[in-house]
């Protein structure tokens, strides 16, 4: 996010300097500023669109949490889109779930909001599972669904399907040819 706030707020500058050929403090905090305003604008946007793919009507989420779910177009992890990732690790997910007979539902947002974390985990320091536990806690998740999303790396044991299947779809995702840099290098 900061990359991409900086790159337009370079773009603003140079346009601006262009016209009165000197850039002072008052314009670069103005060009970030506005850069920021921007992204934190897409980032809603791309959390609605997210929500919108889970069957999630997006009105009836807290702000910041869609907030956090947009930032995650912005993130990579070893090259694969986390925004992309969660949502191929929730279609799976589900579709486990449905195959085994085991709740859709807990799975499907167990594995969607495994990564919430990584949407703010260069703001305040600490592990991403960790601080994704504290998001959906904080915002009254299930605690089945908490537990699948902090479950994936082994911080607790799998105890229900959902945490096994979140567990599954990750190294699945994860490990598919194309999905990561190295995958693809290889």
């Amino acid at each position: 996010i900061r990359r991409n706030i900086a790159k337009r707020a370079i773009k603003r500058l140079e346009k601006n300097a262009k016209k009165i050929q000197a850039i002072d403090h008052k314009m670069i905090k103005e060009a970030v500023d506005a850069s920021e305003k921007e992204i934190m604008e897409e980032c809603d946007r791309w959390g609605a669109w997210a929500m919108k793919q889970m069957g999630i009507d997006p009105k009836g989420v807290d702000a910041e949490l869609l907030n956090y779910t947009g930032r995650l177009y912005f993130r990579t992890s070893s090259g694969q889109n986390i925004i992309h990732h969660s949502l191929e690790m929730a279609y799976a997910a589900r579709l486990i779930a449905e195959l085994i007979g085991t709740d859709a539902n807990i799975a499907m947002q167990g594995a969607f909001y495994h990564d919430i974390g990584k949407a703010i985990d260069h703001d305040i320091g600490g592990a991403h599972d960790d601080i994704s536990k504290e998001i959906l806690e904080k915002h009254g998740y299930d605690p089945a669904i908490v537990h699948a999303a902090f479950a994936h790396h082994d911080k607790v044991p799998c105890e229900d399907p959902a945490d096994f299947i979140v567990k599954a779809v990750d190294a699945i995702s994860g490990g598919r040819p194309g999905a990561r840099m190295e995958s693809v290098t290889n």
